[in-house]
């Protein structure tokens, strides 16, 4: 009973839209607008290209850095998957304001891609947030790790040298 309480909360913070084909013309993409105004929040995106058509990518940008992308200018990508006949985006947005998901099919500017997009959206804060160790925790880990590497493979080098001495018998 005290799992599913949980469980039901998660259910309850989740939701998805699925969203009509995306028909994206040879050497374009098409935009769908995010408005995200609780954070955190995490987008999750699975796209499949229908039909066998050609192969595109999947960008989350904020407005201001899709302006850039849009007009040929250096931007910078929340997340970004690469050319794929069906792939999946997930991010976590820590910010709230404008942003865009953005349907690219420039790679094989030789078709129309139809594609299929389910959107979903989870609120709340992550379950795991990994960290990075401090530099000198990651030395003492990487320390430990050998040594007990070491404790283990020293006494197994030992037996097998031995049991490989010349006049003990070869197999």
């Amino acid at each position: 009973m005290t799992c599913v309480f949980p469980l039901a909360l998660l259910f309850a913070l989740a939701a998805s839209e699925s969203i009509p084909p995306v028909k994206v013309a040879p050497g374009k993409w098409r935009n769908l607008p995010i408005e995200v105004d609780t954070v955190p929040l995490r987008v999750q995106a699975n796209f499949k290209v229908l039909d066998g058509g050609p192969r595109v990518r999947a960008l989350l940008l904020r407005r201001e850095e899709a302006e850039n992308y849009w007009h040929n200018r250096p931007y910078r990508a929340e997340e970004a998957t690469s050319y794929e006949q069906d792939g999946f985006l997930g991010c976590w947005l820590t910010e709230p304001g404008s942003y865009e998901l953005v349907i690219d099919n420039m790679f094989e500017a030789h078709a129309y891609a139809t594609v299929e997009l389910n959107i979903g959206y989870v609120r709340g804060t992550p379950l795991t947030q990994s960290k990075p160790l401090p530099t000198p925790t990651r030395k003492l880990v990487v320390t430990l790790s050998f040594l007990l590497f070491a404790f283990i493979a020293a006494p197994a080098g030992y037996a097998l040298r031995r049991a490989f001495k010349p006049g003990w018998g070869r197999f």
